[in-house]
Formats: C-alpha cells, structure tokens, sequence
C-alpha cells in the first residue's frame, strides 16, 4: 500500500501496486507530502518533505526488506529532483521563494523572466501592480506573448481580447506555486505551443496563518535621523487561512485581500500659444514659418493684401471662427515665456489596485473525492489628465475589474483509475471613462463650442465631449486619442473531464474540452475615424486648404481646417465561438531508465461569429467588374469615385435580426424598429447581404496536433536526464483591433473631410 500525505492539511490519499510494483497517484494537489510504504511481512519504507508542484510528477522507488510494518526505512528525498519521468521541461517557483523573492510591484510573472529561455519585454512594466498585459510581454523559447497560455488551478484564465494576457491574477501572496512549462508537453495542454504558466492558488491548512504589510511596520533608514521614509508605492493587504472547522481534515479556506496606491504623477511639457496669440497677435512669430499671411478669399477686405502679412501682425477679431476662437481660448496658457516649450505641469497619473481570492477545499471521502472551489476578483483602477493634453479638460479613467472562479473535483474510482472534472468562468471588463478635467471638457457648449457634428447628435454616445483638435507646432486640445469613452466585456465558460488509466507500465488519460468565449465589443478602434466628436487637423497644407494663412494657428482663428474626420455610430457587436477538444496520451514506462510518450489532440476553433450579425468583411468572390459598379480611381486625387462603393463588401445572415435593434447604427444611421426593414432592403440591395453563414470564414476541422516524447536516465541514478519531443499545435484567433471587424463599414461610418470650415465641417 501506498500512503501520500499532505504535510499542510494532513490529509492522506492511498493506492496500490500492480503486477508489477508499479503504482500512480494522480490529481494530487501541489503540495509537500511524506510517503509511505507497506506490505505485510516487510519493514515499513518512508520518504518525509517530497515536493510536488504544479504540473509536475515526482518519482519515489523503495526496495522493501523483510521484516515487521513497525520497523521503518527512511528514504531521504532529493532536494533538487532531475526530472527522469517526462519528456516535457519545465521550471517551478515554489512558496518560498514567491516570498522571499522582492518582486517589483508584487507582480508574479516578473518571477517568469528568472527561467531559462525566458525574456520580457522592455515594454514589460512590473511597477504597475498586477499588470495584465505582463504576460502577454513574456516570450518563451524566442515566441510571441501570445503564445502563452495562463492556466490557474487547472483553468485557462487568458484574455479573450489578447492571447497570453492574464485575467483575474490572484496576488502574488495567494500563490503557492508557479510552473511554467516551456517544452514538450503532451496533448493534455491545449491552446497554444509557447509557454504553459500553471499557478497554484495557496490552501488552507491545519493551522491558522495572517499577513499584513504596511509601512506602519518598516523600520527607519539608519541615516534618516530616526524618521521612517514614506512609500510612494504603497502596498497593504492580509491573508488567512486553516480548517473552518478546527481539528478536522474536511474543509479548508484561503483567502487574500490586498491593495495598491500608487499615486503617480509625471511632468508634462509642451509648447501651447502665448498670452498675444491668444489674443490674434502674432507679433512674437513674425516674421516666420508662423506668422499668418492673408489668404487669397480675403484680398481686398478691410485693405486686406493676399500673401502679405496681416496689419500689426495681427488677425482681425471679425474674420474669427466662433469655433476656432473657442478652440484657442480652450488651449492651455503658458507657465513660462517663449514661444516654444512655454508649458510646464505635474499631471497627476495614480493607479490602485485591489484583489482577493478565496480558496475552499472539500474532502468527500465517501465518494472518495477532493472538491476545490476558487473565486478571484481583481480591479485596478488608472487615472490620467495627460491623455487631453496640457489644458487638461478631460481626465480618462480605465478601470479594469476582472473575475473568475473555479471549480475542480478528483474522483478516485480505484487504484488505478481516476476522473478529473474542472469548470472555469472568467470575466474580463474594460471601460474607459472620461470625467470633466480642470475644465468642462464634457460640456463643448460651455467652451463656445458648437459646431454641427455630420452625422448628427444622437450618434454620440457623449455628445457634449469636446473634440480633438491637431495644431502642428502646438499641443493638441481634447482627447488624444479620441476613441473614448468606449469599453469591452470578455467572458469564458470552459468544461474539462480527464480520465486518468494506469495499466501496467502504462499511463493513458484521455479527455474532452468545451470553450464558450466571446466579447461585447463598444471598442472597435479604425485608424482615422476613431472619435465620435470630430477630429480637427490644422497643417497649413496648401494642398488640402486653399484658405490656409501658411501658419497652422492662424488658420484655427479664421476657422480653416485641413482635414476633419468624424465617426459616426460606434458599433456594439457580442461577439461568440464554441470551441471543443478531445487527446488522448500515453506515457510508457519501456524499461526503468526509459520513458517513451505520445499522444493526439484534436481542437476545433470557429470563426468568432456576432449574435446580431453586425460586422462585415470583403471577399473578392462577390466583387464586381461590371460599369456602374466598379469604382476607379481618379488620377489626379488619388480618390475612390464612382460604382458602388460597397462593392465586394459581405454581411452575414440574411438579414439583420431583431434582437440588434437600438445597439447599433448601419450606413450612418441608427438601426431600430423604425428603420430596420428599410436597412435590410438597402443592404440587400447594394449587394452585402446574402444569406452568408454568421462565421463567414472558412472553418478548418483538420487541427489534428501528434505529440512525442522521451525521458531517458542513462545511468539509472536519476541525476542525469536526456529528454527530447515535438509536436504540432493550434490555436484560435484572439480578439483584438487588428481582427474586430465590426468596425468596417457599412456598420462603423466615418467621414473624412479636406478643407472646409470649423464653424459647418460637412458644407
């Protein structure tokens, strides 16, 4: 008999040996264990403190000697085990060193760049808490970041929106252990061929334990004269942990609570107007590439020359823009005198964290079962004045509050025959908010900005946010980016069974794997068309505005745009995919220094297809070379013109459902009860709706991927390992801007305009 006992919690799980003395205790929880050997007849062999990680299998031989069960044979465990037993190769942080370890910003994949074959990033940033890009930023073995698979207690936990980014990571001190995977590994594995990041989540154990930090506690600097040094980073948190019910080995908890403060702040500098060009005096540019000259249209007005500069250098108050003289007195002020790099600021710029995880572990000794349950929420919470630049009217808020939870139950049915079943659930939200800033950045009509928008208010999901407004040669006004506030919602649903066979000198699982994921996307971002509320550029490229003064602020005062470019409805599209999987592995142990593995995993992964049908694609099947339908391109404009500009776009389904109706706008209108039928027929008409299927892609059924492998002792010591395996894998497309193509027309419409006036952009 055979008896493994968890040092942590007491608890102990048997087996036997078969024909051959061989024997498997599979799905054990990573933990430290005594083993234990017995037969009657024959001293009692034992083995104290034999580290199993995550991941991982350890193997322990003992030779019984005759004699009585009390006399005992103690086999000392090595320390530092070479894996004789797996071809895959891997490399574990266990608890200790989780803990003794300074990780900078109690970031746990900042551990992942120790490994061999391992690197991360400089964009890499660990200062920022539980940064969920961090392992996305880590390649193993010379890999994209998105060939990593994050796997926390035996379920995926990787973005829908991004392969190999994590979602709801526990804190750094509700880990047990970590084992990543680099190489190898059998068909059990799915997703991807880079690195497998198994975390353990910590259990409770037979005692209590609590954990607090805080600079409360830190001790002062020797040469500080006796005062403790504030953190800037301020971290603090607790654990807790043991039996619910004291004294009995049945239920277990783990729970972890912990926040960060990080109240940030970085220097912005630029170059904004100065207090006289502020005012339409331009004599501090002139004469210069910005000093403003008279264009042509005004020649002859108020003795106005074209091409020479304006009386006193300066712009007449009844030629401004009512928009354009909003624009320049929204601008930021200087904090220092010059006309360039004239302002200075601290822009305030905090993050704060906030995570716990909560573990239970259920022993069901009746039907000789372990049950472990895990919930996990994490929110983290930046703010920044800076994206809407030195004026600071908006300030942007990305919150990121993220939850999963798991549930895994280990049956043992005999000796040799064991069930594994998990479900996973996770939820990955963004929302990117903007709140008035220094000023009403959210209320243009308080500016004196008024400006009509081309496809009007109620495609705004923030109609009064200002907009964002290029000046070349100064700092931009209003939100840099544009494309917020937007936001997304991701979620997972997994089922996993594994059956776990030992025959002989054999190991044989076989199991089957089921994925619902998909996201609900408000954050399709386009290149040009991002922002709702109008992009205004400013060059003084004569090419594009005939009306420019050659000085791109002069040309704001007299309201003369290059280029504007608005979006008009933001598309909001669920987007769905049900993925499954089925392997089938075997592990032989050929001779007792050979160990020879293979196995076949088969996954299917569908195009990611709208439940509202609202996105489209071009497909050069459909086409057309018929006059009247093909666009050409003008010679002189470079410009698309003429035919059906549709042409060769595909819609999905055959009509636009229901269900879709107030969520989303088609052909830069909104898509509603009233409106539905008509924009079916349109879309009909113009060729993009044609009974397609809802994927609309190609579907691929041959993700066969054969796996193989050896382990290999040559001396039979166990410390010398040769191993060596390959295989094929596959993987399914994330989610991303670069594959959301719900922003392309006819859905996302945008409007880009060349020269025109600030004061009516679409005449």
């Amino acid at each position: 008999k055979i008896t493994a006992t968890n040092k942590a919690t007491g608890v102990s799980q048997t087996t036997m040996t078969n024909e051959v003395g061989r024997y498997v205790l599979t799905d054990l929880s990573a933990a430290t264990y005594d083993l234990a050997v017995e037969k009657e007849g024959f001293q009692r062999c034992a083995s104290k403190d034999v580290a199993l990680h995550p991941a991982d299998s350890v193997q322990f031989s003992c030779a019984l000697k005759v004699g009585t069960t009390t006399q005992t044979v103690e086999v000392s465990a090595e320390s530092l085990a070479v894996q004789t037993e797996e071809a895959k190769v891997s490399r574990v942080m266990n608890e200790t060193q989780i803990e003794d370890i300074p990780v900078n910003g109690r970031n746990y994949a900042s551990l992942l760049g120790l490994q061999p074959g391992v690197i991360q990033e400089f964009a890499f940033n660990s200062n920022q808490g539980m940064n969920i890009f961090a392992t996305e930023s880590t390649h193993v073995n010379g890999l994209r970041g998105d060939s990593n698979n994050v796997i926390i207690e035996g379920v995926s936990s990787t973005r829908t929106r991004g392969n190999g980014a994590t979602t709801a990571a526990p804190s750094v001190e509700a880990i047990g252990e970590i084992n990543i995977v680099t190489s190898g590994y059998l068909p059990e594995y799915s997703r991807v061929g880079g690195g497998q990041m198994v975390i353990q989540m910590k259990s409770g154990t037979e005692q209590y334990h609590e954990f607090v930090r805080n600079d409360y506690f830190d001790a002062s600097n020797f040469f500080s004269g006796g005062q403790v040094s504030r953190i800037r980073f301020n971290n603090f948190g607790y654990t807790i942990g043991g039996p619910v019910i004291p004294h009995k080995r049945k239920l277990f908890f783990f729970f972890s609570q912990e926040w960060t403060r990080w109240p940030n702040s970085y220097t912005y500098t630029a170059t904004v107007p100065t207090e006289l060009a502020r005012q339409g005096d331009f004599s501090e540019y002139c004469p210069g590439s910005a000093c403003p000259k008279v264009p042509a249209y005004l020649n002859g007005i108020g003795g106005l020359v074209a091409g020479q500069a304006f009386p006193n250098n300066k712009i007449p108050q009844s030629l401004w823009s009512s928009n354009g003289a909003a624009f320049v007195s929204a601008m930021a002020k200087p904090t220092a005198s010059g006309i360039a790099n004239n302002f200075a600021s601290q822009i305030p710029n905090p993050q704060y964290n906030r995570t716990e995880s909560l573990k239970v572990d259920v022993q069901l000794e009746r039907i000789k079962s372990h049950l472990a349950v895990s919930l996990r929420h994490f929110r983290s919470d930046s703010f920044d004045d800076g994206g809407s630049a030195a004026s600071r009217l908006l300030n942007w808020n990305i919150q990121l509050p993220e939850r999963g939870a798991t549930v895994d139950l280990v049956t043992t049915f005999s000796p040799t025959l064991v069930n594994d079943f998990t479900f996973g659930s996770t939820e990955d939200i963004v929302h990117v908010a903007l709140f008035d800033g220094l000023g009403k950045g959210l209320d243009r009509n308080s500016l004196g900005i008024n400006f009509p928008f081309i496809f009007g208010d109620s495609s705004k999901d923030v109609p009064g946010k200002i907009p964002t407004v290029n000046v070349t040669g100064f700092d931009h006004l209003g939100d840099f980016a544009g494309a917020y506030p937007s936001g997304s919602v991701g979620k997972i649903f997994q089922f996993q069974d594994v059956v776990t066979k030992t025959h002989g000198t054999h190991i044989l699982k076989a199991g089957i794997w089921i994925e619902q994921d998909g996201e609900n996307d408000h954050d399709q971002l386009q290149i040009f068309h991002d922002n709702l509320n109008g992009t205004f550029v400013f060059s003084a490229a004569s090419s594009q505005n005939g009306a420019t003064t050659g000085a791109p602020l002069g040309d704001v005062f007299l309201g003369n745009f290059d280029e504007y470019r608005e979006l008009g409805f933001r598309n909001y599209t669920p987007w769905v995919s049900w993925q499954e999987g089925v392997f089938a592995q075997d592990s032989w142990k050929a001779t007792r220094r050979l160990t020879l593995s293979g196995g076949l995993r088969w996954d299917y992964f569908p195009p990611y297809k709208s439940r509202w049908c609202n996105f489209a694609t071009f497909n050069p099947l459909f086409y057309s070379r018929e006059p009247g339908v093909q666009q050409t391109v003008d010679p002189g404009s470079g410009l698309v013109t003429g035919g059906n500009p549709f042409n060769g776009v595909a819609v999905p389904c055959s009509e636009l459902p229901v269900s879709g109706e107030g969520h989303f706008g088609v052909l830069g209108g909104p898509y509603n009860a009233s409106t539905r039928d008509a924009i079916n027929a349109k879309l009909v008409s113009l060729g993009m709706l044609r009974g397609l299927s809802p994927e609309i892609f190609q579907k691929h059924y041959r993700n066969f991927q054969p796996r193989l492998g050896f382990a290999w002792d040559p001396f039979g010591t166990g410390r010398t390992s040769i191993r060596g395996g390959g295989g094929v894998f596959y993987t399914h497309t994330a989610l991303s801007d670069a594959t959301l193509l719900g922003k392309n027309v006819p859905f996302q419409f945008g409007a880009d305009v060349l020269g025109g006036k600030i004061d009516c952009p679409c005449a």
